[in-house]
């Protein structure tokens, strides 16, 4: 009977401590989000770019290349600068724009000391050219792991 209650213990303590829950699976991925809108007469309406194209500046590294039909994009900031530009193009038929983003970066925190440190940013400042673009609009200037819109692109 002793044996038994010792085999017990040593189960349900075991089966107390397991870590059914990882919390370093939990979403970490922190985007700017942007969708796009035509404004007719007072009324905004979603929209889509014909065939968008994204990249960064310095670099022209593509993030969106000859994207048909897209209402929306997002994109990574970078935890090292307060800044971002990027060339959007909404169709190759259309002149292109310059989109900057100015961000702070809060320092990364840590959701379990055995995770990767998660930065957050906020959107201090948006500004684009207006080649194609009419104007822009700052909805959200939290980015965080929601993936809720941030920005609204006006064309």
């Amino acid at each position: 009977m002793r044996r038994f209650f010792l085999f017990l213990i040593v189960i349900f303590s075991n089966w107390g401590c397991k870590d059914e829950y990882n919390i370093c699976n939990e979403p970490k991925d922190v985007r700017f989000i942007a969708n796009f809108y035509q404004k007719i007469g007072s009324v905004e309406q979603l929209t889509t770019a014909p065939n968008l194209n994204v990249s960064s500046i310095p670099g022209n590294a593509f993030i969106y290349t000859n994207q048909p039909n897209i209402n929306s994009f997002s994109i990574p900031l970078n935890v090292g600068v307060d800044s971002a530009k990027y060339i959007i193009s909404l169709s190759s038929a259309l002149p292109q724009d310059t989109l900057t983003i100015v961000y702070t970066t809060q320092g990364g925190q840590n959701v379990s000391p055995n995770c990767p440190p998660l930065f957050l940013h906020n959107i201090t400042r948006l500004y684009s050219t207006k080649n194609t673009i009419d104007s822009v609009k700052i909805i959200n200037p939290v980015l965080n792991t929601s993936l809720s819109q941030n920005a609204k692109i006006y064309f």
